[in-house]
């Protein structure tokens, strides 16, 4: 089904947006005021832009983009490589095309442009691997980072010569969002829902796309290089070395589940990647306990007292 400007372009897109549970948008130019008419429902979880300076200081994309998700609970990325103009919605579907989220693009205001948009309703397990490579290859909105998009912009002085640069680059923070830990039940799961994605349910194919992403992995690799080159990648991550180092400084040598949920609690920035099928607590420290042990023969868990510990070797016996 095509979505055409002047004919159904909004209307469809919209009523995309407002039906699906969640959706993540990735549109070079972003205008606030027709970000929100298209985000009625609130169904709008995650929005990926391209944020040149030029773009915003021409004001082709709203910098105050930026208060709006924070006050909608909607992590905002920036990637100034984005062209795309896409709209998933974390499932099988997506609308893609020409229409950046702006009036004159998707909202057909006025002196319209001529715009074109689709939709896919079977994306495969490859085009769910390449949407999380760009999330993942993108730079998470800050406080900072607001602050200093906004200074230099103000610093620009016309006639303009020549726009500043602020490059692409990973902050810091992104080290600890919780969408820098694996969703798949185990190395193993991710290899086999990789290998034979058409057998597995959405849910566990997109966590295995997530972590492909997040792991910058082949998946269709032999099985032993796979696993080693995961091994080594999620071993060198610096979240999980510093959860693996608050283990061994512990008394016990070892940790309840809930004072893994504490520490990862104390040691986020933000939720997961939001989506239909977000973790809960139990999950997530399941999944941790999987990877590290399989990972590292110097960690091991076990359930006494029906509660999860997780031990350092030294308090094995």
């Amino acid at each position: 089904m095509l979505f055409r400007s002047g004919d159904n372009l909004f209307e469809s897109t919209k009523s995309f947006i407002n039906d699906s549970e969640s959706i993540t948008i990735f549109s070079a130019y972003i205008l606030l005021h027709q970000l929100e008419k298209m985000n009625k429902n609130k169904t709008i979880k995650q929005i990926v832009v391209r944020w040149e300076i030029q773009d915003l200081y021409n004001g082709i994309s709203d910098l105050e983009l930026y208060n709006y998700c924070r006050i909608n609970n909607i992590i905002l990325y920036r990637n100034t490589r984005l062209h795309m103009k896409a709209f998933w919605n974390h499932e099988d579907k997506l609308v893609y095309g020409s229409a950046n989220v702006t009036g004159k693009g998707v909202g057909e205001k006025g002196n319209y442009n001529y715009e074109l948009n689709g939709i896919e309703k079977n994306l495969s397990f490859e085009d769910r691997i390449y949407l999380n490579n760009i999330i993942a290859s993108s730079q998470y909105v800050t406080d900072n980072l607001y602050e200093k998009l906004k200074n230099l912009i103000e610093s620009i002085e016309l006639p303009i010569v020549k726009y500043p640069e602020l490059l692409l680059e990973k902050n810091e923070d992104d080290k600890y969002l919780m969408s820098q830990l694996p969703m798949s039940a185990s190395p193993n799961n991710l290899y086999e829902v990789s290998a034979h994605s058409i057998e597995f349910h959405s849910i566990q194919k997109n966590c295995a796309a997530h972590d492909i992403a997040l792991y910058e992995i082949n998946p269709f690799q032999e099985y032993l290089n796979f696993k080693s080159e995961l091994k080594e990648k999620f071993n060198n991550q610096p979240f999980i070395r510093a959860l693996k180092d608050f283990i061994i400084n512990q008394e016990s040598k070892s940790l309840r589940y809930g004072g893994v949920v504490n520490w990862i609690q104390k040691n986020t920035t933000t939720v997961p990647i939001p989506r239909r099928w977000d973790l809960k607590k139990q999950q997530i420290v399941n999944i941790l306990y999987e990877w590290i042990c399989e990972f590292d023969s110097d960690f091991t868990w076990d359930t006494p007292n029906h509660s999860q510990v997780i031990y350092y070797k030294q308090n094995t016996k």
